[in-house]
């Protein structure tokens, strides 16, 4: 990627890509994902290899910033109560030198085109999601999601996430 070719909110260049190294380095994932009737289970390691990444800085030090390995283990159930499919999960996220944090979540699908839910992750942040089905092989959806901490409140509204859903 060539920096000088980004445009931007007329920012002549921004420091913090200046001085980044941009050697190729590829990575490596596994996961698996299991189905039974309305159990799921799934497991994933999406980065593999420790990548580091040269970073000079004002002083010409050389700083490295290293990818981490997390791990990602997921499971939930799907219950029918009878026009409205109630879905409780959980994952957990284990990185290495961080403390476990484990979301729980419950979603619920009210109508055949809706699907609203909220997740607690133990690491003191909240969201709240929905879906609408477009197609019976494809949803939009859209998620808030927030922290209770307040030396992050102080740095950040929250995040906004725009989703694509494909089933196939």
């Amino acid at each position: 990627m060539n920096r000088n070719d980004l445009k931007g909110f007329s920012i002549a260049t921004d420091p913090a890509l200046q001085n980044i190294d941009s050697q190729f380095r590829p990575n490596f994932g596994i996961g698996a994902y299991m189905k039974k009737d309305n159990f799921f289970f799934s497991f994933s390691i999406p980065k593999l290899f420790n990548s580091r990444a040269l970073i000079k800085d004002d002083s010409d030090g050389v700083v490295y910033s290293k990818g981490q390995m997390n791990t990602y283990i997921s499971l939930g159930y799907n219950f029918d109560l009878g026009g409205i499919e109630l879905r409780p999960s959980f994952m957990a996220i284990y990185s290495n030198g961080a403390p476990l944090s484990v979301d729980f979540t419950a979603a619920a699908r009210l109508v055949d085109e809706l699907e609203v839910g909220f997740s607690y992750r133990t690491d003191k942040a909240f969201s709240g999601l929905f879906f609408i089905d477009l197609f019976e092989w494809m949803s939009i959806g859209y998620a808030y999601e927030t922290s209770t901490r307040s030396d992050i409140i102080k740095v950040s509204n929250g995040s906004h996430e725009m989703m694509l859903r494909f089933l196939l």
